[in-house]
């Protein structure tokens, strides 16, 4: 569902990065990229969610990063001062 969303929005200009670096989506036009997971409340899958952003920020510096879930919302704040954004996904569609 979030890779249709953002196909429809920037169509060709969504880009999936994997050079040694998990991140689903990342569109650099507006320097924003995404991780999606059903749940960060194992501890295993919120590292890496987090350090898959967090490892290309400091290679693609970025203005906006989101982990998209299926109903958890707060920020991150990394001990970096990165600032991470886990939104649920009916509330991510809503956006502008």
């Amino acid at each position: 569902m979030v890779a249709i969303h953002l196909y429809k929005q920037y169509g060709d200009k969504v880009y999936f990065y994997n050079q040694n670096i998990e991140v689903d989506f990342i569109i650099p036009e507006i320097e924003t990229a995404y991780q999606v997971s059903y749940s960060l409340q194992d501890e295993a899958t919120y590292q890496q969610e987090v350090e898959g952003l967090i490892k290309l920020n400091n290679v693609y510096p970025l203005k906006r990063m989101y982990i998209i879930t299926k109903d958890e919302e707060r920020t991150i704040t990394h001990e970096n001062g990165t600032t991470i954004h886990v939104i649920p996904i009916w509330k991510w569609l809503l956006l502008p």
